[in-house]
């Protein structure tokens, strides 16, 4: 990882509050009401409609958006607003949301705005704070300030799943150096400077089967997954012995079992 300097350049050469003051709360929320409606269900993978709210949001802000079809209809896109030579600011963000599930006394998808609160399957994650990058970023072009990096846009999809949009991001050689990068998911509007990231792991036991009348013929999968999970209960422990001071201990969960066909097979396979 590049050493970043004790006292780097400062990205924007003005006062950040003449910037904020020209952006209005309805240009934000409308344009996170229409980023609800466009939908953007994950799984199975439809971001290209949220992507094509997103990329007339920038159009109309003189921004270029740069289209990258991951998978056909599941596009990642980038917007930059050019600055100086120097190391720029990333703002990140995904534009697919997990279905919307059942007990909505609403649609999820009519991006309704009452008592000054849009409802909708998204607006917290993360049709909102999409909406709010993309408004600064028209926000700061329009006030002409001098910057001295760029700042870019990086909208990618599949977050909610397996993470190919960023990814396809990070493999692309088309990217500049930051000092920085701002996360738009939701945080109840206070900043957070780290968290836990998190892997998903699926473990395979492999054994033996046999018949349950001589089990001693197999080798049972199940057994062997038993002991695997008493190892990672046991590395759980050991982890919260080193914690963090910023976000804590690393933790350990394991959330499902699988193994065997019947009661009369030794399991000769265990997830």
């Amino acid at each position: 990882m590049r050493e970043l300097p004790a006292c780097p350049v400062p990205l924007i050469m003005v006062d950040p509050a003449d910037v904020v003051q020209s952006i209005g709360v309805e240009e934000v929320t409308s344009l996170a009401a229409g980023l609800v409606v466009a939908r953007g269900h994950n799984p199975p993978g439809q971001e290209a409609a949220t992507v094509g709210v997103l990329a007339d949001a920038c159009r109309l802000r003189g921004l270029d958006p740069i289209i990258d079809e991951v998978l056909p209809g599941r596009p990642n896109l980038r917007a930059v607003l050019d600055g100086g030579q120097g190391p720029g600011l990333l703002l990140l963000g995904h534009s697919d949301v997990v279905p919307p599930g059942d007990d909505w006394t609403m649609d999820p998808y009519g991006g309704l705005v009452r008592d000054n609160r849009l409802h909708g399957r998204g607006a917290a994650d993360m049709k909102g704070g999409l909406a709010a990058c993309v408004v600064a970023l028209g926000a700061l072009d329009r006030a002409g300030i001098e910057l001295s990096g760029p700042v870019e846009l990086a909208v990618t999809v599949d977050e909610e799943d397996h993470a190919l949009g960023i990814r396809r991001y990070l493999d692309s050689g088309d990217r500049g150096d930051f000092l920085g990068c701002v996360v738009a998911e939701p945080t109840d509007l206070q900043p957070i400077i780290a968290a836990r990231g998190d892997a998903y792991l699926k473990i395979t036991i492999i054994g033996r089967a046999a018949h349950a009348g001589n089990p001693d013929d197999g080798l049972n999968a199940v057994y062997g997954a038993i002991r695997v999970v008493e190892e990672l209960r046991a590395w759980h422990a050991e982890l919260a012995a080193a914690a963090h001071p910023l976000v804590g201990p690393a933790t350990v969960s394991v959330g499902r079992i699988d193994g065997g066909i019947g009661p009369s097979i030794v399991p000769g396979s265990a997830r």
